[in-house]
């Protein structure tokens, strides 16, 4: 007697039997095997995202970056930027795990018009607020209000960006395409 399975043709009668069957249970076993990775547990990849500067964990450390303050909830702290020949700063924002509300303003000459970013994250010491902020070359300041309860505190540092920063920060401009994102809508990055 004939038997059909996918592509395979097992002969029932004696030896035949057996080879054609080991080449079916053979062929089973490479495609389950090779469909086992469907079945298995995410582990988190070490790969970065391409909006994600490659700087080292001590580039980011508050006490690296410059004068590092405690800014308590509902208050703010200033930077001043006078130089205009440099167009980059740093800016790093972290707690002892608590969560971060802060707004972060970037004033700018000559009108002084500020540009906002909110930044919140539940857990400041885990997953920090670090950014790179651009000045346009102009004389700037930075404020940097905590607009959480008094019961979180945070700590922030801002300086001019060292070169290796620069340099990775052009390479994601040149290299990533921008999003738009309406007004008054939030986006997330992992």
């Amino acid at each position: 007697s004939w038997l059909t399975l996918k592509g395979t043709i097992i002969i029932s009668h004696q030896n035949k039997t057996l080879v054609s069957t080991m080449k079916f249970v053979s062929g089973l076993l490479v495609a389950l095997a090779a469909s086992a990775n469907a079945f298995s547990v995410n582990t988190p990849s070490a790969v970065r995202p391409a909006t994600s500067l490659k700087a080292s964990t001590d580039t980011w450390d508050l006490a690296n970056i410059g004068r590092s303050v405690r800014i308590e909830g509902m208050s703010r702290e200033h930077w001043e930027f006078p130089d205009p020949n440099q167009e980059i700063v740093q800016v790093g924002i972290d707690s002892n795990g608590r969560p971060i509300e802060a707004l972060i303003e970037l004033w700018i000459g000559p009108d002084w018009t500020p540009m906002k970013v909110k930044a919140y994250t539940e857990d400041g010491m885990m997953r920090p607020v670090q950014t790179l902020i651009g000045t346009r070359n102009k004389v700037a300041a930075i404020d940097i209000n905590n607009t959480g309860p008094g019961d979180f505190p945070l700590n922030a540092a801002a300086c001019y960006a060292k070169p290796s920063l620069t340099a990775q920060r052009q390479d994601l401009l040149t290299s990533n395409q921008g999003r738009y994102i309406e007004g008054g809508a939030i986006h997330s990055v992992n």
